[in-house]
């Protein structure tokens, strides 16, 4: 049996995806179709947020951030980065609850003229707290040199109940760097705990310019599969129109997999009717719940 797969491919480039490994291992054959783009926000300045020890550089960081940048807009139609991470000292630590956030950080970092910059303020940060969500967004932040912290939470909204047991709300800010469509579940708890935040949008969610494309193909290729497996809320916001346009009235043959309760919410707020959700966002917990939901007769449904 086929099993889409809507989800940006793995962080690395060594191997399959840990998905489509997982799926095979149980005889199911997957297919990746990414479904999301994105943009990183402009960095006009590294503004009061940079460190002391590089004002004297900012003009010069600034205009080789925007001229390295300005190539990976032709190529990638990524705009340029904005971030506020290079002064510690005004925050109470970290949180990243998305790979592309802690992507935005590295493309600053990256730059030359900051790079030994930071091997001196990351120091700093892991004086303090960074939280993260999920083992993805672990193993970039650890790529920084930072010590992450949460990685077991899963979720936005069970990582923010932790910060609110582990912090004290006389900290400083904890820095959030963010993407466009953030759910408000970590900012809304964490403020009525009263703990402050300054949340940065550093990316924009759009969908992958080829997905039409790709869905449609998929198709015409390998018809409908037995099981459409949804890694986000934008996910389903960007695919779920197209799908039931190629799949009409057999979309209820399909059992709709969910790698999160978030995106679970996404999909019955559609009406859609959920039949696989992982109890963990890995790869091992939303292949058991595809296979379960397989092998249940109708009778079950």
């Amino acid at each position: 049996m086929n099993v889409l797969l809507l989800k940006e491919p793995r962080e690395s480039d060594s191997g399959p995806d840990p998905y489509i490994k997982e799926l095979a291992r149980h005889g199911l054959s997957a297919t990746l179709i990414p479904v999301l783009s994105f943009k990183f926000v402009s960095l006009t300045a590294l503004s009061d947020r940079v460190s002391i020890n590089s004002l004297t550089h900012v003009k010069c960081i600034t205009l080789r951030i925007n001229r390295r940048i300005l190539q990976v807009i032709n190529k990638s139609s990524f705009v340029t980065v904005y971030l506020q991470v290079f002064q510690p000292e005004k925050h109470g630590g970290l949180i990243f609850t998305s790979p592309r956030a802690v992507e935005a950080v590295k493309m600053c970092i990256e730059n030359s003229a900051l790079r030994e910059e930071w091997n001196m303020v990351k120091e700093k940060w892991n004086a303090k707290s960074v939280y993260v969500v999920g083992k993805a967004t672990a193993s970039l932040v650890e790529s920084l040199g930072l010590n992450p912290q949460g990685e077991h939470t899963g979720t936005a909204d069970v990582l923010s109940r932790l910060i609110v047991e582990r912090e004290d709300p006389k900290i400083l800010p904890l820095l959030f760097p963010c993407g466009t469509l953030k759910r408000e579940v970590l900012p809304t708890t964490l403020r009525e705990n009263g703990l402050p935040l300054e949340a940065v949008t550093v990316y924009q969610t759009v969908d992958h310019p080829d997905l039409e494309i790709n869905i449609t193909h998929y198709f015409s290729k390998q018809g409908i599969p037995a099981s459409i497996a949804f890694f986000s809320p934008s996910g389903v916001k960007f695919c779920l129109e197209l799908l039931k346009r190629l799949v009409g009235p057999q979309l209820d043959q399909i059992k709709f997999a969910a790698i999160g309760p978030t995106t679970a919410d996404a999909l019955e707020a559609e009406g859609l009717r959920v039949s696989c959700l992982a109890e963990k966002p890995t790869s091992q917990h939303l292949a058991k719940s595809v296979v379960q939901a397989l092998n249940t007769g109708p009778s079950d449904w």
